[in-house]
Formats: structure tokens, sequence, C-alpha cells
């Protein structure tokens, strides 16, 4: 398991163990999603964000807290969930672009903002 706060630490360490130990599965925590795919390109495949899940727990909590109903929260949560690590893959191949990265991360937040939208509309006719 790799859990070192330092993301170059984590980075050397990954190299070093991969390096020595090219069979050894390595479990790591990513600090953002550009340590994420610096992770993935030393062939690193169980990786899981540091904040990512803690914060799909949070926003859980302010919709239920806000009176939205269990099964609507579930499902946005689970969208965005969804959506989000969808574009961290698709996203991956272009993350030394900087201006691409934010050009498209912009573009990933309209279609998610278009997704939550079309489904307001579809829960509002079928309330009808």
């Amino acid at each position: 398991m790799l859990a070192i706060d330092d993301m170059e630490e984590s980075l050397k360490t990954a190299s070093i163990v991969r390096e020595h130990f090219p069979h050894l599965k390595i479990f790591a925590r990513a600090r953002n999603r550009q340590h994420f795919y610096k992770l993935m390109d030393l062939g690193i495949t169980h990786i899981r964000r540091e904040t990512f899940f803690s914060a799909l727990e949070l926003a859980r909590l302010v919709l239920t807290g806000l009176g939205l109903p269990n099964k609507e929260v579930k499902q946005s949560i689970n969208q965005f969930r969804d959506h989000d690590i969808k574009r961290l893959y698709d996203h991956r191949q272009y993350n030394t672009d900087e201006e691409l990265m934010i050009s498209m991360s912009k573009g990933a937040a309209r279609e998610l903002e278009e997704l939550f939208e079309s489904d307001n509309k579809d829960e509002e006719i079928n309330n009808t």
C-alpha cells in the first residue's frame, strides 16, 4: 500500500518498487488527478483519489440535509461519480497539456450540468 503524502516521494517510491518488484500489486492513494495519472504511467492500476469518496459522502449528506429524497440523492451521487471516473480515464492521454485539460474539464462540467438538467426534466414529467 502506497499512501505517502508527498507526491514526489510517492512517485519515487512507486518507481523504485515497480523496478525491483515488477509483479507486485501496488495499491496507491493519489492526491489529485495529476498524481493519479503519474501513478498510472508507472503501471499502477489500483489507485484511489484521496478526497474523492469523502467528497461524494459529504455531498450525499448535504443533499439529504436539504431534504432531497434518498432515491434522488443516490441517483445524483452515482451519476456524478460515474461521470467523473469516465472523464478521469478519457482525459488521461491529454494530462500533460494544461490548457487542453482546462478546456476539457469545463466541457465535462457543462456536460454533467446538462445530464442533471435532463434528469430533472424527466423527473418532472414522470411526477405529472
